[in-house]
């Protein structure tokens, strides 16, 4: 009795359990179901939005139809479709088509202008024909009168054959005349051709080389433009200097200008009235230099006329010259101050920097050191190098040259510019050399106070 007891109370717990995981399994999947569903209620709103916004779309489509068949959007379809079928039934007989009565509905409009397209297609056609006919008459008209044509055509033909064969046979004997002319023509052309090719090409590289010279020259001119300009701006009323005293006797004149000024033997003055303002007043007569000191220089007077004399006070003045101004020189060829037979350009840099003066340009073999610009005073010429044995430095010096006459600058002799210098160490005699031996630009040549630059460069920098 216990034991059966227990056997129920066992069963029924057994019962209890197995319900109890049926009721769980069977919750969790009402619940996931609930989710999916939910999940998928979104992208269900979605799809019956835009149902809705096509369905939408068509029955304004279907108002709008409504509106062009001239009934109202809320009248059924099923009446507009009746309305539509009498009305086509109405104007599809041609007499009536053109009498609307209605004229809101649009397709009744179309159908009558369809209509009146097919009325006009008709009379058109009805011409076409007519002419078709006449046309007709026309060929057969031609047919028979064709052969008679034809034979005509062929007699005409045959005589034209004739003619033109005797017009071959001439024209043939022509051409073959004409061809040796052409070939005889060709052999000539071909002869001058190749004789005038060389000349061509030699005028070619001429006017090649014109057009480089006169840009050039161009710029040569500007140059000598600009510096005539800057000289005719200079003023007597504004003097380069004064004359402190002057003797009548040894025409000798006294003026405040020195080497402290730049100032070189040789220089030139104009001679004005002390009270003179403009370049127009009559010069009284004209100065040169022949003794330099520092602040004071003496020179040679020439009075062009007694009654107007050379007085104390009178202004000295000229346009190639102002105080304190460099003398500008270019330098070529072999300059031997020794008499070794070696080009001593190094030293006489060095001269013309101590002396305060500035060398533009100086050839040294065939190399070109600086540029010669129209401010360049003075050419020095050495002595030319010899064509045969070196024809480039030949060729270099030829071009320096002409380089300085183009800008019209004045020649002067190796001599001559120890002269202007005050130089006396051109004796051909053993003398010190410079230091250095090889000119550079912005850099001293001498290393002691002997030779020291008052310039700082041996070659006008450009």
């Amino acid at each position: 009795m216990k034991l059966r007891k227990q056997a129920v109370t066992i069963g029924f717990i057994i019962f209890f359990v197995l319900a109890s995981i049926g009721m769980g399994v069977g919750i969790y999947l009402i619940y996931q179901q609930w989710d999916e569903n939910n999940a998928k209620i979104p992208d269900a709103v979605k799809k019956l939005t835009a149902k809705e916004a096509e369905i939408a779309g068509v029955q304004k489509d279907i108002n709008t139809l409504k509106t062009l068949v001239g009934c109202p959007e809320s009248m059924r379809r099923d009446y507009v479709f009746d309305i539509i079928d009498k009305d086509m039934e109405k104007y599809s007989s041609p007499t009536l088509g053109l009498e609307l009565e209605d004229a809101d509905k649009v397709y009744a409009k179309i159908i009558a202008k369809m209509f009146s397209k097919i009325q006009e297609q008709k009379t058109t056609l009805a011409q076409r024909q007519a002419e078709l006919e006449k046309l007709k008459v026309v060929n057969l008209s031609r047919e028979k009168n064709k052969d008679k044509e034809l034979v005509s055509l062929i007699e005409s033909s045959k005589k034209d054959q004739q003619t033109l064969l005797a017009a071959i046979n001439n024209s043939s004997a022509q051409r073959d005349s004409i061809n040796k002319a052409k070939e005889k023509i060709y052999a000539e052309l071909d002869k001058i051709f190749k004789d005038n090719e060389d000349q061509f090409v030699e005028a070619h590289n001429k006017i090649a080389k014109a057009n480089d010279s006169i840009k050039e020259l161009n710029v040569i001119r500007e140059d000598l433009q600009r510096v005539a300009n800057a000289k005719k701006s200079k003023s007597v009323n504004r003097p380069d200097g004064l004359i402190l005293s002057y003797n009548p006797m040894t025409k000798v004149a006294v003026i405040n200008l020195g080497s402290g000024n730049n100032l070189r033997n040789q220089q030139t003055f104009s001679i004005y009235p002390a009270n003179s303002t403009t370049n127009t007043t009559k010069p009284k007569g004209t100065l040169q230099v022949f003794q330099v000191n520092y602040n004071q220089a003496l020179c040679y007077a020439n009075e062009f006329s007694a009654s107007d004399p050379i007085t104390m006070g009178d202004k000295i003045f000229t346009k190639g010259w102002t105080p304190g101004d460099h003398v500008r020189y270019a330098l070529c060829g072999t300059l031997d101050l020794t008499g070794d037979g070696k080009n001593d350009v190094d030293r006489v840099l060095t001269y013309i920097q101590q002396h305060g003066d500035v060398c533009d340009a100086y050839l040294d073999g065939t190399t070109v050191h600086g540029k010669i610009v129209a401010e360049t005073q003075f050419y020095v010429v050495g002595t030319p190098p010899e064509a045969e044995k070196n024809p480039a430095e030949a060729a270099a010096f030829k071009n320096f040259v002409s380089q300085a006459k183009r800008y019209s600058i004045p020649e002067i002799t190796l001599q001559n510019l120890m002269s202007r210098l005050e130089t006396k160490e051109l004796t051909h005699a053993n003398s010190a050399e410079p230091q250095n031996s090889q000119p550079s630009y912005g850099v001293s040549r001498s290393k002691d106070n002997t030779f020291r630059s008052r310039t700082g460069n041996r070659v006008m920098p450009r």
